[in-house]
């Protein structure tokens, strides 16, 4: 939150720019195992979706980014025996930045799943 304070002031100043929150599919509902995750991601929801109202029309574009599983390096280590449970391909890095980068959506949430974007 302070880094997203920080340089929107910064944005603010220039009347451009964007921020971007990672979110997580899990951040609509709790789950066992990952409640405290599933918390912290739907924070990083709602304050984007509170910061996109506020800024959106001083030129500085917020966006919540809930994607399913990720294949980084922390899920490589950490999210392989949770994976055996869920029937979910991971999305490449490169394609979740590529579709972040270029968005063609005008609201401060963008979900991805391991087959489409919306």
């Amino acid at each position: 939150m302070a880094l997203s304070y920080l340089l929107g002031q910064r944005m603010l100043k220039r009347r451009h720019g964007g921020i971007v929150l990672m979110s997580s599919l899990s951040s609509s509902q709790g789950s066992a195992l990952i409640a405290n995750y599933s918390a912290t991601k739907a924070y990083n929801r709602l304050l984007a979706e509170g910061l996109w109202e506020e800024l959106r029309t001083q030129g500085v574009d917020v966006l919540a980014c809930s994607a399913s599983s990720v294949s980084t390096p922390g899920y490589q280590i950490n999210g392989q025996s949770h994976a055996r449970h869920v029937s979910m391909t991971k999305i490449a890095p490169r394609l979740l930045t590529n579709r972040i980068l270029y968005p063609t959506i005008k609201s401060p949430q963008c979900i991805f799943s391991n087959q489409e974007s919306i």
